[in-house]
């Protein structure tokens, strides 16, 4: 599968999962931390 580089508020992020709701996804920062959140789909944006 192709990468796609997503941005959440200027950092570099991997989508998880999409959510049920259909308005917001699970994202983690790509980097050691991986600190996992809940974001709405709306603010994030492709490179």
């Amino acid at each position: 599968s192709a990468e796609i580089d997503v941005v959440y508020n200027g950092a570099s992020v991997w989508i998880d999962q999409l959510n049920e709701d259909g308005r917001t996804a699970k994202v983690h920062l790509r980097g050691p931390l991986e600190e996992r959140s809940i974001v709405d789909i709306s603010e994030l944006q492709e490179k």
